[in-house]
């Protein structure tokens, strides 16, 4: 796909129409940046008003499961890597992912909506044995996160910079650390 590069607005106007046809669902007003890499964009899902900025990678995998979908007016920063593996890969609408973030699926992976990921963040989705990864709706995580497989974070929670969630952290919650742990309620 020649297209993914084409600079300006005529590159835009190009990917936008080449990805029309090979997603399997394109939503209005999405805007692709340039050098965008997709694999298997038969299962990719995008919303409306979606913006996917320069030299990400969308890799919905192989699997019989494997799918990304990504909710209406998402931001996704540049670098970022959002790879479904064995099971589905889903961001919620309003959601925004900071630059150079590694989004792996593993056997599922959720963000709701309205969560924001500073850069470096890295999310790794449920195992085959463990339940699929849960980020709860308007939860904000700090740079350099980094989330385990199978964690569960509950609904408005701020996970601090440089932490290591690899368990379960409540709704309305502050917490930092490795391993990340609830240090105050924001209620």
């Amino acid at each position: 796909m020649r297209f993914l590069s084409f600079p300006g607005a005529l590159g835009y106007l190009l990917r936008r129409r080449g990805l029309e046809r090979s997603l399997a669902a394109c939503g209005r007003g999405v805007i692709i940046g340039r050098h965008l890499r997709i694999r298997n964009p038969e299962r990719i899902r995008l919303g409306n008003g979606v913006i996917i900025s320069d030299r990400c990678v969308l890799d919905a995998g192989g699997g019989k499961h494997s799918r990304i979908f990504i909710g209406d007016g998402t931001f996704v920063s540049s670098g970022t890597v959002l790879r479904a593996g064995d099971g589905p890969l889903e961001i919620g609408e309003g959601s925004s992912i900071g630059g150079f973030c590694r989004l792996d699926g593993g056997a599922g992976l959720l963000l709701e909506e309205n969560v924001l990921l500073a850069a470096y963040a890295a999310l790794s989705g449920g195992t085959m044995e463990a339940a699929p990864t849960v980020i709860g709706r308007g939860c904000w995580l700090g740079v350099r996160v980094r989330v385990s497989a199978g964690a569960r974070i509950g609904g408005d929670t701020i996970v601090g910079a440089h932490s290591v969630v690899s368990g379960d952290l409540p709704s309305l919650a502050v917490a930092y650390g490795n391993p990340a742990r609830a240090v105050r309620s924001r209620s």
